[in-house]
């Protein structure tokens, strides 16, 4: 049995399997058999299987006012049973001043973030690592007149097949004077982290895709808008967008990818000073952006309703389900893949 120092390797790496990773980040310069144990994929994948089964959290985007009035982004995470939540130092430039930064999705530790104009990042909030992406490859269309063109929907995931992370893009041109809602047409592409470049697919948009925050999510290897996950199935709330009092009617689809299977489990209400749902927190609560820019929660069970000490300016919370993780923003696609062989019995 291998030894290091007192402990026997497998307990050795149990503990480490248990540490988050910025502790990790740290521990790794200590000499180099721990920092080639710790930049292993095989080790990065352990770790990552680890928090999926036991420390899924919260992460929540809002946005506070500083004394001299500027609107700043702010990332906290809600965890444990309780309502514990920790600020997150992220030194992002554009997350510092583009106060309209919206969370678009989280895939193995890395978030999607954008200001739905001209800039998509990537980050690792555990690592501090991020990244821009670079421009798109749709045109612009400058010989049509009147066209305005606009990034409709956004999604970040992982593709199974090439096994890489991936952006997926909707942009739908509008003519300036139709006077119509509904877009003229859209068009789509899709960036690769493993070419680090966009390509534009050929598929036919069958809806205007609208921008909805909170309810983008990647869920059994597609992306989803408009949508939640709860109980490990995609679930729709239906709610009016203004009131002092407000119902929220829960519809999950029961057998994925089937739309029959539509089926109204819930209804929650009427409730007064909820603004709209944020996310399933767990199986039997629902978090909630309250009227005055204060977070809520709702327990499904006994129908109480509480107030959390969670304040930003109104209408600027977004949240997603999160993992923490030291999957790399540039080589996430090295990563083996846990949906093929996690290998957790191979010698490494």
């Amino acid at each position: 049995m291998e030894v290091i120092g007192d402990l026997p390797r497998e307990l050795f790496l149990e503990i480490l399997l248990r540490l988050p990773a910025e502790s990790l980040m740290r521990c790794k310069y200590v000499c180099k058999y721990w920092h080639s144990l710790i930049t292993n994929p095989k080790f990065i994948q352990l770790h990552l299987n680890y928090n999926y089964n036991n420390n899924v959290c919260v992460l929540l985007k809002r946005c506070l006012v500083t004394c001299l009035g500027q609107k700043e982004n702010l990332l906290s995470l809600v965890c444990g049973n309780g309502f514990s939540f920790e600020n997150l130092d992220v030194d992002l430039s554009l997350y510092r001043k583009e106060p309209c930064l919206q969370l678009l999705g989280h895939c193995d530790g890395i978030i999607c973030l954008s200001n739905y104009r001209d800039y998509i990042l990537l980050c690792n909030p555990a690592t501090r690592e991020s990244m821009v992406l670079p421009e798109s490859c749709l045109p612009c269309y400058p010989w049509i007149r009147n066209l305005i063109s606009q990034t409709t929907g956004l999604g970040f995931g992982y593709d199974a097949k090439s096994h890489c992370f991936k952006v997926v893009r909707i942009v739908s041109y509008w003519e300036e004077l139709r006077g119509s809602n509904l877009p003229h047409f859209s068009r789509a592409e899709v960036y690769s982290m493993g070419t680090d470049s966009w390509k534009e697919i050929n598929v036919t948009v069958p809806a205007h895709v609208r921008y909805s925050p909170c309810f983008e999510t990647y869920f059994n290897g597609a992306f989803h808008w408009s949508l939640l996950v709860w109980n490990d199935c995609i679930a729709l709330v239906i709610y009016p967008e203004r009131g002092i009092e407000k119902s929220f009617e829960i519809f999950v689809m029961k057998e994925y990818g089937v739309k029959e299977s539509w089926t109204n489990v819930l209804t929650i209400g009427p409730l007064t000073r909820v603004e709209r749902p944020l996310v399933f927190r767990k199986n039997d609560e629902i978090l909630m952006e309250g009227s005055h820019g204060q977070m809520m929660s709702y327990n499904l069970r006994n129908k109480e309703v509480k107030d959390l000490p969670i304040y930003g300016v109104p209408k600027s919370f977004s949240t997603l389900v999160y993992v923490n993780s030291l999957v790399s923003v540039k080589g996430g696609n090295q990563m083996l893949d846990q949906r093929d062989n996690t290998g957790e019995s191979d010698e490494w």
